[in-house]
């Protein structure tokens, strides 16, 4: 039976091995971006936008983002992705589209082709959420927002 390499494990068994793979894809350290947006006194017009976090450093590659929290109430959606940088241009759903946050309970990941699905940031990238319908100020109404990723 055939043998097949992938990219890291071709550089692997090549002359000087492992020590030429770029750190975030063989030892690097994971990372997590981590935000809770309160909406018990803050209401959400249709296609607010909020900023999630620090901006990621350049040379962020993402592998995971996930939304979580409960009923917000109506038939609102939240998107995640990021503002437009030295390189890329805005994806407001990059990483999540369409997260129903509105009927109930709610834990979205990232799909498996969603564009920021192991994307690489060249230069620092701010995270966003802009949701799709008005949401009420209530009790309770937390969101909390990860995104896990390898820099180094």
């Amino acid at each position: 039976m055939p043998e097949y390499k992938g990219k890291n494990s071709t550089i692997a068994k090549g002359v000087n091995g492992a020590s030429k793979i770029n750190s975030g894809e063989h030892v690097g350290r994971v990372r997590c971006l981590y935000e809770e947006i309160d909406l018990t006194a803050q209401a959400l017009a249709a296609a607010d936008t909020i900023l999630v976090g620090a901006p990621l450093q350049g040379g962020a590659r993402v592998l995971e983002a996930v939304i979580a929290g409960p009923a917000l109430g109506g038939t609102s959606t939240f998107n995640l992705g990021w503002q437009a940088n030295l390189q890329d241009v805005l994806d407001d759903d990059g990483f999540i589209a369409g997260a129903a946050v509105g009927a109930g309970p709610t834990k979205v990941v990232m799909a498996a082709g969603a564009p920021g699905l192991g994307k690489k940031f060249e230069s620092e990238t701010q995270v966003i959420v802009t949701n799709s319908g008005a949401v009420a100020a209530g009790g309770g109404k937390i969101v909390k927002i990860w995104l896990y990723y390898v820099l180094d």
